[in-house]
Formats: C-alpha cells, sequence, structure tokens
C-alpha cells in the first residue's frame, strides 16, 4: 500500500502480511452436538427388526387358525350373507359366555313367509315327501335355541 510521508516524497511500502492473515477465516470450534452424525449401520437397524419380531411373536394356537378358517369364509360371501353371518356368530359367542351352550344348543335358521305365500304355496315347492322341517323352514327369523 502506497502512503506519502509527512510531504516529502511518496514511498511505497511493502504490502503487510497482516492484510493477507485477515482474509483467511478463524478457526471457530463446532459444538458437540452439531457435529455430523455417523449413518446407522444398515447391519443394526436389521438386527433390531429382527429383534423386536422374536419378541413381538407368539405361537398360533387353534383358535388362531378357527379365526383365519372363518374369515377366509366370510370373504367368500355375498355382502348381505356375510352381515348375518357375523350377526349369527356373535350370538353364538354370546351365549357361550353366557355359559348357556350345551352338546343340545343348536342354530335353526327360518325365513319369513311373504305376504303373499300360503302353506299350500309352500308345500307345493317342495316335493311331496315334504316335511315338518320344509314348513318350519319357512316360518320366524333366525334363532338360536339354548335348551
Amino acid at each position: 500500500m502506497a502512503t506519502l510521508d509527512g510531504g516529502t516524497a511518496g514511498l511505497l511500502e511493502e504490502p503487510s502480511h497482516e492484510s493477507q492473515a485477515s482474509s483467511v477465516e478463524p478457526h471457530i470450534p463446532v459444538p458437540a452436538g452439531a457435529r455430523k452424525r455417523a449413518r446407522p449401520d444398515p447391519s443394526d437397524a436389521l438386527l433390531s427388526v429382527i429383534t423386536e419380531s422374536i419378541q413381538s411373536t407368539r405361537h398360533e394356537d387353534e383358535w388362531d387358525l378357527l379365526g383365519r378358517t372363518v374369515a377366509c369364509k366370510l370373504r367368500r360371501m355375498h355382502d348381505d350373507q356375510r352381515v348375518i353371518a357375523e350377526r349369527l356368530v356373535n350370538e353364538v359367542m354370546y351365549h357361550g359366555i353366557l355359559k348357556n351352550l350345551s352338546a343340545n344348543s343348536t342354530i335353526g335358521i327360518r325365513t319369513q313367509l311373504t305376504h303373499t305365500d300360503t302353506m299350500a304355496d309352500v308345500h307345493n315347492r317342495k316335493s311331496t315327501t315334504s316335511s315338518s322341517n320344509d314348513v318350519q323352514q319357512y316360518f320366524g327369523n333366525y334363532d338360536v335355541d339354548m335348551q
């Protein structure tokens, strides 16, 4: 940098090394929490998933398998039939919880006659060997007989 010294002839000074040093950024320490975190090891993640799976796994018993079987059969039904089947299963479970079931318990499924049906119509729909079961089939709602 050139300066004039007290009105005398200008003397050129050599640039100082201090000005070059000031252009370099000073070292600022990085706080411990701000440092880059190491990426998790994929094998650690896999080990964690396997450990969690083993701890949460229990052996299926016959009731788990029965539940899956019932679920598969319900999925094959039409929606309206599925709703009725669910209601019947729940009703049987209800009576079981109340200890109302016995070896003689049955589920009676009967449909109602329409207002235009007569006993003769019901009898004619069936073969001539119709039994009292055929007539019983056309009366009432679904019911569970707890004897």
